[in-house]
């Protein structure tokens, strides 16, 4: 759940059971909830967990400092997709210093799905069930 370099979960007994839980806990054993990120998701009784904190927290901190550094970690240089031409990007082509083609279009990543909030999230995805409230506080979808 947290095996980045900076996050933390709190995991606490009890709470309330998810709707149709594929690991509930067996009568008598409480459920354990883990918090991250203010998502609390339920867990199965017998799983274990590492204490501690994981990698170097002043890894973002790093400055590359010039562009070749940048290159010798295979990293390539970044071309928006607004100064492209249509063939090679959907916000592509337009007159002068346009908003992503001739006219206003939404803003698309170079594969066409919508970037700048657009919805990433499977709305059927199995580990639904483990999700006990959203981050907004709507209900999660189920089949």
């Amino acid at each position: 759940m947290a095996r980045a370099s900076r996050p933390f979960v709190s995991y606490f007994k009890g709470g309330p059971r998810p709707p149709r839980a594929l690991f509930s806990a067996p009568r008598g054993k409480p459920r354990t909830q883990a918090v991250d990120s203010s998502l609390p998701t339920v867990l199965h009784v017998e799983c274990y967990a590492t204490i501690g904190q994981v990698g170097n927290p002043e890894h973002e901190n790093v400055i590359l400092g010039k562009a070749g550094r940048s290159r010798h970690r295979g990293i390539r240089p970044i071309n928006r997709g607004v100064s492209k031409n249509p063939v090679d990007h959907p916000n592509g082509g337009g007159q002068g210093k346009s908003k992503s083609g001739g006219g206003w279009q939404q803003l698309m990543s170079p594969w066409g799905k919508v970037a700048k909030g657009g919805k990433t999230r499977m709305k059927y995805k199995y580990s639904n069930r483990f999700i006990v409230v959203r981050r907004n506080g709507l209900p999660i979808k189920t089949k």
